[in-house]
């Protein structure tokens, strides 16, 4: 065993150790622990021992940097194990509690149909009108999404979807015995097919496995893990990831890929997993540290409409040719943000930002109401990959455009309403309520 697998294998049993310590614990943490892992063994792996991979993104940059970016990442997962053993004093120093309060109230029910509706509808009508134009180029082309506002709005709400179907299958399984739900799993159901013949006609493969997280994530908090459900999960999963690859295969029908060539390893490696950690590669190679731009750049995309570049673009102009935007380039590693922020020493800023964010995040879905935690714990689920795929401004913004309207839909429908809480409290980090 060579030098370069005993630092594999020292990941790997960091993240074995860790995930099963912190899953225990909470769900969510852990998930999003085993999707930070995924987002960078498949990189190491790819760059160490079939370099051709990254050389074909543009994005090799000699072996020498491997090393270094492997203890990197070893360090960052340490400490966010570190950093989660103390949850209970940052959960508590947290100045806010949210509390679930029932009030009837049908008008609300009946608008948060009707918006669902809405939606529905404008997706139906843009789809018929424009079949044979909307594919994976147009949709992923920066010029036609700044020229076309009903382009740009068909994107917004076919990823929304992606959280309505999630809350719809949520409140089913909740509600189910108090209450007829023919109108919810209609919308359900209608919702659904619209969205597998979206995510088609778009080559849209994230959002469909957001939506398989939203689902493991929130199983996973409605019952005790045993036999039967590690196997209905892995069903669910395989059948995902088969419509997943089938979505890709329509994806690059008309257009050559590199991939045609590869042997089967390097196909399993060289998925959209593949190339957000190159960025952390990038930033080691040059050596790019720049505390000021991760401020400003997480500062302004936490707003909408501002366009301040993602942390990504001005790393990529430094090393690539290919054209780079908002919605095209390599995508962002979370724990690249450490390194831009503090050097070799960001496996600190890592663990504290993650379990920062992670924690204001749990404490919004830890209520007096089961239920509603449950929910809300399925929809940060499904945010996960895209959490590890973006800087931690992410967490902010989907905070307000994705979890809050969710929340307020789903409170719509069980006709409640919830409350904020300002204050400190000696609260402990919740322990994981199964049905």
């Amino acid at each position: 065993m060579g030098l370069s697998e005993v630092f594999l294998a020292i990941q790997v049993g960091i993240f074995c150790f860790g995930f099963r310590y912190i899953f225990r614990i909470d769900r969510l943490f852990g998930l999003y622990f085993a999707t930070l892992f995924i987002y960078c063994i498949f990189a190491q792996v790819g760059y160490r021992y079939y370099p051709n991979l990254s050389v074909t993104t543009n994005a090799y940059f000699g072996p020498e940097i491997w090393y270094p970016i492997t203890l990197f990442i070893i360090l960052s997962f340490t400490l966010f194990i570190s950093f989660f053993v103390f949850r209970n004093i940052l959960y508590a120093a947290i100045p806010f509690k949210t509390e679930v309060i029932f009030r009837p109230h049908i008008q609300r029910r009946n608008v948060a149909f009707l918006f669902m509706c809405l939606l529905m509808l404008y997706n139906i009508f843009y789809l018929i009108l424009n079949h044979n134009t909307i594919n994976w180029n147009v949709a992923s082309d920066e010029v036609e999404l700044t020229k076309s506002f009903s382009l740009r709005l068909f994107i917004m709400i076919f990823k929304f979807t992606s959280g309505l179907i999630i809350l719809l299958y949520a409140y089913i399984r909740e509600q189910a015995r108090e209450t007829n739900m023919r109108k919810e799993k209609a919308m359900f159901f209608l919702l659904s097919v619209l969205f597998i013949f979206s995510s088609y006609k778009l080559g849209n493969r994230t959002d469909l496995i957001a939506i398989l997280l939203g689902l493991l994530t929130y199983e996973s908090y409605m019952a005790k893990i045993n036999l039967r459900k590690i196997t209905a999960g892995l069903s669910l999963a395989v059948l995902f990831i088969a419509v997943a690859f089938y979505i890709e295969l329509n994806r690059y029908t008309n257009v050559r890929t590199p991939r045609l060539d590869m042997s089967l390893v390097e196909l399993a490696i060289f998925q959209d997993f593949y190339p957000p950690a190159h960025i952390l590669f990038a930033s080691f190679h040059l050596d790019y540290i720049n505390p000021l731009m991760v401020l400003k750049s997480n500062v302004a995309n936490s707003l909408a409409f501002l366009n301040v570049p993602y942390l990504q673009s001005p790393i990529t102009e430094m090393f690539s040719s290919n054209p780079v935007s908002r919605t095209t380039g390599y995508a962002f590693y979370i724990l690249t943000e450490g390194y831009l922020f503090m050097g070799s020493m960001g496996f600190i800023y890592n663990g504290f930002i993650l379990t920062f964010f992670l924690s204001i995040w749990r404490k919004y879905a830890d209520t007096n109401n089961d239920a509603f935690n449950r929910v809300l714990l399925a929809l940060m689920g499904s945010m996960l990959i895209n959490l590890s795929r973006g800087q931690s401004s992410y967490f902010v913004r989907y905070f307000y455009s994705y979890l809050l309207p969710l929340a307020w839909i789903y409170l719509s429908l069980a006709q409640a309403r919830l409350t904020l809480r300002f204050g400190y409290n000696p609260t402990r980090f919740p322990s994981i309520n199964t049905k």
